[in-house]
Protein backbone atom coordinates (compact mmCIF):
# COMPACT_ATOMS: atom_id res chain seq x y z
CA UNK A 1 0.00 0.00 0.00
CA UNK A 2 1.25 3.48 -0.83
CA UNK A 3 0.26 6.44 1.35
CA UNK A 4 1.40 10.04 1.09
CA UNK A 5 0.74 12.25 4.11
CA UNK A 6 1.63 15.93 4.19
CA UNK A 7 -0.75 17.68 6.58
CA UNK A 8 -0.72 20.68 8.88
CA UNK A 9 -3.29 20.98 11.69
CA UNK A 10 -3.74 24.15 13.73
CA UNK A 11 -6.40 25.16 16.18
CA UNK A 12 -7.43 25.54 19.77
CA UNK A 13 -8.54 22.63 21.96
CA UNK A 14 -10.60 23.07 25.11
CA UNK A 15 -10.43 20.55 27.94
CA UNK A 16 -12.89 20.91 30.82
CA UNK A 17 -11.22 22.06 34.07
CA UNK A 18 -7.91 22.68 32.24
CA UNK A 19 -8.97 25.40 29.82
CA UNK A 20 -7.98 26.09 26.23
CA UNK A 21 -4.63 25.59 24.55
CA UNK A 22 -3.41 26.11 20.99
CA UNK A 23 -1.92 23.32 18.90
CA UNK A 24 0.09 23.24 15.68
CA UNK A 25 0.94 19.77 14.33
CA UNK A 26 2.74 18.79 11.11
CA UNK A 27 2.22 15.20 9.89
CA UNK A 28 4.44 13.41 7.40
CA UNK A 29 5.05 9.70 6.90
CA UNK A 30 8.52 8.24 7.39
CA UNK A 31 8.06 5.69 4.62
CA UNK A 32 5.24 5.89 2.04
CA UNK A 33 5.18 2.12 1.32
CA UNK A 34 3.70 -0.44 3.73
CA UNK A 35 2.77 -4.12 3.41
CA UNK A 36 -0.87 -5.25 3.45
CA UNK A 37 -2.22 -8.80 3.66
CA UNK A 38 -5.90 -9.68 3.81
CA UNK A 39 -8.61 -12.23 3.23
CA UNK A 40 -12.40 -12.09 2.80
CA UNK A 41 -14.63 -15.11 3.43
CA UNK A 42 -18.36 -15.69 3.06
CA UNK A 43 -19.88 -17.34 6.13
CA UNK A 44 -23.22 -18.87 5.25
CA UNK A 45 -25.69 -17.02 3.09
CA UNK A 46 -25.47 -13.50 4.48
CA UNK A 47 -22.34 -13.06 6.62
CA UNK A 48 -18.95 -11.85 5.32
CA UNK A 49 -15.75 -11.78 7.39
CA UNK A 50 -12.77 -9.63 6.34
CA UNK A 51 -9.33 -9.76 8.00
CA UNK A 52 -6.49 -7.41 7.05
CA UNK A 53 -3.04 -6.90 8.52
CA UNK A 54 -0.73 -3.97 7.82
CA UNK A 55 2.93 -4.25 8.72
CA UNK A 56 6.16 -2.41 8.04
CA UNK A 57 6.61 1.11 9.39
CA UNK A 58 2.85 1.31 10.18
CA UNK A 59 1.40 -1.69 12.04
CA UNK A 60 -2.35 -2.17 12.20
CA UNK A 61 -5.09 -4.80 12.00
CA UNK A 62 -8.62 -4.65 10.67
CA UNK A 63 -11.43 -7.14 11.31
CA UNK A 64 -14.94 -6.63 9.95
CA UNK A 65 -18.03 -8.82 10.13
CA UNK A 66 -20.80 -7.76 7.76
CA UNK A 67 -24.37 -8.94 7.36
CA UNK A 68 -25.80 -8.61 3.87
CA UNK A 69 -29.55 -8.84 3.71
CA UNK A 70 -31.74 -9.28 0.70
CA UNK A 71 -32.02 -11.98 -1.86
CA UNK A 72 -28.98 -14.14 -2.33
CA UNK A 73 -27.86 -14.81 -5.89
CA UNK A 74 -26.49 -18.27 -6.69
Amino acid sequence: MYQVVDEQHRGVATIPLLGSFPFDVALEEEEPWNYLVGVTAGLGGHWVLTLEGFFGTRDAALVTLDYRWGRRTP
